[in-house]
């Protein structure tokens, strides 16, 4: 339906263009260029650093800073400088939880920017439990349920639940689960879910992730109503900058959907913690899991 829409959209707006065409000057402002830092860290790995150089409005070649001079704190000690290979900086120090980690980026021509932020504790999933074919849903959609069991440390912690089920697309539909549903992102069809530990700080907590598929791609196995696949999860303990900025992305990447039909969005500002640039660095830990799933 949204395919349909969409197709429809361009047909009206190209209609529109060819019946009368008139052209209108805008006083943009003048255009201030600023570093853009892109940069997801973890436990165990070296730090990996997208840099690039903010643009005007009507263009849409983005540059890449390629002459950066690139400096890792640990706290207030200076401990690597990062390497360019091909569109990335990297470090050669492995990066360690509950260590505060800052960039001092330096590009000739431009402000310099600063930014800083530290790697959670890692927090497992101490057991799972797999329901399959809770429901059917309106669309014909199969919906399975993930549901796992942790324990929150104490203070202000956030995280973020991954799940996929290769090669498939999978979307998270149908949840009732307070933690999640009082995030308020659901209706904004996110690809991973985020939440804080407001409803039980300190505490064993268990949480319940309904996903749906299509039910035609699971593959039969022999003769029998049987199927399989291997479901990937990742829990991720994450700072709160990486929480901020993924809450602003999901509403940002959804507005990015809009047409004439379902109406323009409201501008959405992107959370920064990069300080005289735009962007994100920010640090999280992961458990991973891949389990085989076998329905007879």
């Amino acid at each position: 339906m949204k395919i349909y829409s969409r197709y429809l959209a361009s047909l009206l707006i190209f209609v529109f263009s060819q019946a009368c065409t008139e052209i209108i000057d805008i006083d943009l402002p003048e255009h201030e260029e600023k570093i853009i830092v892109n940069s997801f860290f973890t436990s165990g790995e070296q730090i990996k650093v997208h840099l690039s150089k903010s643009i005007p409005v009507l263009e849409d070649s983005i540059p890449l800073c390629d002459d950066a001079f690139v400096r890792l704190l640990e706290g207030n000690i200076i401990i690597d400088t990062l390497h360019r290979d091909g569109d990335y900086y990297y470090s050669d120090v492995l990066a360690q939880a509950s260590k505060e980690y800052s960039l001092i980026i330096n590009v000739p021509g431009m402000d310099s920017v600063v930014c800083h932020d530290v790697i959670p504790e890692l927090v497992p999933i101490q057991s799972y439990k797999l329901t399959d074919s809770l429901m059917i849903d309106e669309y014909g959609c199969v919906v399975m349920q993930f549901e796992f069991d942790f324990i929150d440390p104490p203070g202000i912690n956030y995280y973020e639940i991954s799940m996929n089920i290769d090669p498939w697309y999978l979307w998270f539909m149908n949840n009732t689960d307070p933690v999640i549903t009082t995030t308020g992102i659901l209706d904004y069809e996110p690809e991973t879910l985020i939440f804080s530990d407001n409803l039980f700080d300190g505490k064993a907590a268990s949480i319940k992730v309904n996903y749906s598929v299509e039910a035609y791609v699971f593959p039969r196995i022999g003769n029998d109503p049987e199927y399989e696949y291997n479901l990937n999860v990742s829990f991720r303990s994450i700072s709160k900058s990486y929480y901020l900025f993924k809450q602003k992305q999901i509403v940002y990447l959804f507005s990015l959907q809009s047409d004439i039909f379902t109406g323009a969005s409201e501008p959405v500002q992107l959370y920064s913690n990069v300080n005289g640039g735009y962007g994100i660095f920010a640090g999280y830990s992961s458990d991973d899991r891949t389990i085989n799933v076998v329905v007879q």
